[in-house]
Parts: C-alpha cells; sequence; structure tokens
C-alpha cells in the first residue's frame, strides 16, 4: 500500500483554527490579532515574489528592487493622507485670502474674491505663518485689471462730506460748534 501523495502548497501553520460552532466564544482582539498576522504573512509573501518577479524582468538583484521598495515606502509614509492635506490646504487658503483681503483694501481693492479669482496666485505662499507674493500678484493685477481697484484714498468718517466745498453752517450750528469747540465741523 502506497501512501497518497499531496501536490498543494503546504497550509498555513501561523493562524489558528478558529470554529464556526455558536458554543464557541471568540475573543474578538485574539481574532483580529491572528487576522492580522495572516495578513502581514501573506503580504510580506507577495512582496517578495513581486520582488523577485521585477528583479528578473528588469536584470536586476532581488536586494536592488528591495532597496528601491523600501525607500518608495519610506517616501510614502511620510506623506499625510489626502483627507488631511486637504484639510490644511484650506486653512493655508483662508489665511492667504484674509492676507490679500488686508493688502487689497489698503490699495483701494473693490471685490476681493473676485480679485483672488483673477490674480495669479503661483506666486503666493505660505510659510512659516507668513504670506508672501500677495503684495506682488495684488500690483500685477491692479496693472492688468485697474476697473477692479477704487482710489486709495481712505473714506471720511460718516457724515462728513467726500469732496467739494464745505456746507455753510447756519447760526444754530455755529453756536453749536463755539459751546463745543472739541467737535470739528
Amino acid at each position: 500500500m502506497s501512501e497518497p501523495t499531496n501536490n498543494t502548497p503546504a497550509q498555513e501553520t501561523n493562524t489558528p483554527a478558529v470554529s464556526t460552532s455558536a458554543s464557541q466564544a471568540v475573543d474578538p482582539d485574539q481574532l483580529a490579532e491572528s487576522l492580522m498576522n495572516a495578513i502581514q504573512t501573506r503580504t510580506n509573501r507577495a512582496e517578495t515574489s513581486v520582488a523577485k518577479s521585477f528583479a528578473e524582468q528588469y536584470g536586476m538583484t532581488e536586494d536592488e528592487i528591495k532597496t528601491i521598495l523600501n525607500a518608495e515606502k519610506s517616501k510614502r509614509a511620510a506623506q499625510l493622507p489626502p483627507e488631511v492635506q486637504a484639510q490644511i490646504d484650506a486653512a493655508n487658503k483662508l489665511v492667504i485670502g484674509a492676507e490679500i483681503k488686508t493688502l487689497g483694501a489698503s490699495m483701494g481693492l473693490l471685490d476681493a474674491d473676485a480679485a483672488m479669482q483673477l490674480m495669479d496666485m503661483s506666486g503666493v505662499k505660505l510659510a512659516d505663518g507668513k504670506v508672501t507674493g500677495a503684495q506682488e500678484a495684488l500690483d500685477a493685477l491692479k496693472e492688468s485689471k485697474p476697473y477692479l481697484f477704487g482710489s486709495s484714498v481712505q473714506p471720511k468718517a460718516w457724515g462728513q462730506r467726500q469732496g467739494g466745498v464745505p456746507p455753510k453752517t447756519d447760526g444754530v450750528e455755529a453756536a453749536f460748534y463755539a459751546m463745543n469747540p472739541e467737535l470739528k465741523a
């Protein structure tokens, strides 16, 4: 009598057998640990297989391929997840927008939102908490689209005439200002 031969690959021995019977309680933490170990083992095996294949395909050694792979893994590990990077970019955009609005107001900018849509923002950067390039971008925008800017003269206080001849005061107003010299007409 001969023993039957098994030509199938060896089964994984590092994962515990889990019974599906309802009478046996399964520890979720132990199950999760076993699952992660099995996935890591299979991932390592697949990585080794792919590295060997690439080494043969490109005429390199497996060590050279692994060095390239490890460098790429390090580079990707240093990157922020896309959703975190999107939040940072949105916050940076708000800071840059506030700086453009502040600088633009002193230059007589009428519509900061329209200006930010029209201006070349490629030179505007936020580094170390400081916005650079905003003044230059606003100057270029003022040169190319002057209609976005009004006069850079600060408006007068409410109630004051914006230009022209001051109004003549009548006797009541003149008496009022004479009694209250700290107020200016």
